[in-house]
């Protein structure tokens, strides 16, 4: 740094950055709380973890590869508006745009949904270019970056569509999916490519797999992308609506959401599950002494929640929810990923069902990998498989018993929203201390 200024100037940079961070997101009422690193179990995400072991305990710990878990614990308290910035550990490779160490935001806001979540990235984004470049045109790496708001929204199906003439809602049967999109893509994939959708579980994950390849490196302006396969997404709520229409529309810039009052009403209307309801109607009852002259301008018609009872007592509920999209975005900027968000799912018979079946296909991949390598001889090179064990949070799903609050959340890279402001092609050149390969 001492005789390279414009590397110090990057972490100066950076720094302001951060302070920008915090300022937009308290602005809008967020309380900055810490969680564990050290956790018993690896929850949040799919990732390897880094294992330690805690003498006095006398059992392995985790280096967390995710703060959701916990901040959905502060929900469950009873705080409305929480945010962690902090370090994330996970035990895989390394690239330009990968360290096992790395820095992340993640939100949550109760009585909102994966829409609010969208206002609240373009906030943080747009704020943190103009602190460093006074404008919301960059350069990265030789490409004009306009963050000129409203940014484009479309959903994963219709990307995938128009990108690679294959459309995916069509399909309700995973071995004729994989025969028709090797039909039309199998000239253009790579070898490995190929192998990943042959080994796809779903449909929803050759979704995935094809926006991944296809798709992703070509999404350079900042892009959302919405309604993910409810089978990638096992902490999201399900979509409300049976092909996730709705979401494409655009608030206008800078509308937030109702008064809080309205806000609580409009999820109650909006609920999943018959516990859900329940909680938001009695968080709503403590307001209403205070609110009750606003009740006649909500803009949530009140039988509308009584529709909404009687679909979720109804045997027809089951229908909103079979269409296998969940209420989730990702946003793309420079064809990587930034940010990741849902409505999040409270439901905790639904949440458990999820996570058991996430760990069953896990170590449905991990015997099958292990078995490959047993076979091939390459024993003690288990750096990027699947041989590590995935356990549930017990502690997280019984909170969920006790109920959360709807909500929705929010994580995103501080690293690579900083590559993106400082023009920096690798994600080494913007930590100060980055993880590299010793030299022999």
């Amino acid at each position: 740094m001492i005789a390279n200024p414009e590397v110090a100037e990057t972490f100066r940079r950076r720094a302001k950055i951060m302070s920008e961070i915090r300022r937009t997101v308290e602005s809008f009422g967020f309380v900055e709380v810490e969680t564990p690193v050290l956790q018993g179990a690896a929850g949040g995400a799919e990732a390897r973890p880094f294992v330690t072991y805690h003498n006095s305990l006398g059992k392995e710990l985790f280096l967390r590869i995710a703060t959701e878990l916990h901040l959905k614990r502060m929900l469950v308290g009873g705080f409305e508006k929480v945010y962690e910035i902090g370090r994330i550990f996970r035990n895989e490779g390394i690239s330009t745009r990968h360290n096992p160490e790395f820095t992340t935001i993640e939100m949550y806001e109760a009585y909102s949904d994966y829409e609010s979540m969208m206002i609240m990235a373009e906030e943080i984004v747009t704020q943190c270019a103009l602190a460093v470049h006074g404008k919301l045109a960059i350069d990265y790496q030789g490409t004009e970056i306009s963050l000129e708001r409203p940014w484009r929204r479309d959903t994963m199906h219709n990307l995938v569509k128009e990108a690679s003439g294959v459309d995916f809602s069509i399909f309700d049967n995973l071995k004729v999916a994989k025969e028709v999109t090797l039909g039309v893509l199998g000239s253009s994939l790579e070898h490995q490519d190929k192998l990943a959708i042959e080994s796809c579980q779903s449909i929803g994950h050759i979704l995935n797999e094809i926006f991944e390849i296809v798709v992703e490196p070509k999404l350079m302006q900042p892009t959302f992308v919405l309604d993910y396969p409810i089978e990638i997404s096992p902490l999201a709520k399900p979509h409300r609506s049976p092909r996730g229409e709705r979401t494409c529309r655009r608030r206008n810039r800078g509308e937030r959401r109702h008064s809080k009052l309205g806000r609580k009403l409009e999820m109650v209307g909006a609920a999943s599950s018959f516990a859900e309801f329940s909680f938001g109607f009695a968080r709503l009852l403590d307001l209403l002494p205070a609110h009750l002259h606003t009740l006649c301008h909500c803009p949530l018609e009140l039988p509308a929640a009584r529709r909404k009872i009687e679909l979720i007592l109804s045997a027809s509920y089951s229908d909103i929810r079979a269409a296998g999209l969940a209420e989730r975005f990702e946003l793309f900027i420079c064809g990587r990923e930034l940010a990741n968000a849902f409505s999040e799912l409270t439901d905790p018979i639904d949440q458990r069902t999820r996570l058991e079946e996430q760990v069953r296909q896990h170590n449905n991949k991990r015997v099958k990998a292990g078995t490959e390598l047993d076979d091939s001889d390459q024993k003690g090179t288990r750096s990027n498989d699947d041989s590590y064990e995935v356990s549930l949070d017990e502690d997280f799903l019984t909170a969920l018993e006790y109920g959360m609050p709807p909500a929705s959340g929010m994580g995103l890279g501080i690293d690579r929203l900083i590559m993106l402001l400082t023009n920096s092609a690798s994600i080494r050149d913007v930590i100060a201390f980055p993880a590299l390969k010793t030299r022999q």
